[in-house]
């Protein structure tokens, strides 16, 4: 039987080409194979109960990024004269690595952090019925990982050489990674509307319906105690489906 959770490595993919999944959802054709594949979202205990409280995601514009290269990618293509100023982009990152130690640890606070697990398929669904602001689409591609140089070369290309077709084009910048964060192995959904002359920083994705979600796994760094408290606030107050635990990414390793 096909593990459904295994890593997938970060291997070089083939260049961005789309495919139409219902009526609002393309998806990277190097993802399209990945269908029943869980994906992760490692996230702050606030952007759970956002989710299975109120079906919503608060997207973010890639200027809030922290990575200066992305950084850089926003500024220069997206921002001004950039070839998709007229583009207005907002994104939520997943994984496709079920234990990741560096993940856990990355997104690590004092609340602690929660892995969202749902299958590619479904979260295709989820994303096809929300409510999506006028004249807008959502894009699900793998990200591309690239050393330094050849990401910048790429940029000066867009630069130099506008593409004519605006939101799948931006969608090329928008995949790019430097090759250092590989061990991310990240799925970007990417909320793509017409620009608006200022842009807010965070875009609302509402109407998510979260019964397709399988699993929700609690810190592994948390304390007993609280991880139990976080699974009846899910289970009961929340009434979830999903399978709620604490991530025994952590557990004590066993006797032999």
């Amino acid at each position: 039987m096909q593990d459904d959770r295994r890593p997938l490595s970060a291997k070089s993919l083939p260049a961005l080409e789309w495919k139409r999944c219902g009526e609002n959802v393309l998806i990277d054709a190097a993802a399209d194979d990945l269908a029943r594949f869980q994906v992760y979202r490692y996230c702050s205990l606030p952007e759970a109960l956002q989710l299975f409280g109120a079906g919503t995601w608060t997207m973010a514009h890639p200027r809030l990024w922290p990575d200066k290269y992305e950084h850089h990618v926003s500024r220069s293509l997206f921002d001004g004269a950039g070839p998709f100023a007229n583009v207005s982009a907002y994104l939520k990152c997943l994984s496709l690595e079920f234990g990741s130690n560096a993940l856990w640890r990355m997104y690590a606070g004092a609340i602690g952090v929660v892995r969202i697990g749902i299958a590619l398929q479904d979260l295709v669904v989820m994303l096809d019925k929300a409510e999506l602001p006028a004249r807008s689409k959502i894009h699900v591609a793998r990200v591309r990982y690239m050393d330094e140089r050849p990401m910048l070369r790429e940029v000066n290309r867009l630069l130099r050489d506008p593409p004519k077709a605006g939101a799948e084009a931006a969608m090329q910048a928008l995949a790019m990674k430097r090759s250092g964060f590989a061990y991310e192995n990240e799925l970007r959904i990417c909320l793509v509307s017409p620009r608006r002359s200022d842009p807010p920083p965070v875009q609302m994705l509402r109407g998510l319906k979260t019964e397709r979600i399988k699993s929700l796994h609690l810190d592994p760094y948390l304390p007993a105690w609280q991880a139990d408290e976080l699974r009846v606030l899910f289970e009961t107050r929340l009434g979830i489906k999903a399978k709620v635990a604490q991530s025994a990414f952590d557990a004590e390793v066993p006797a032999h």
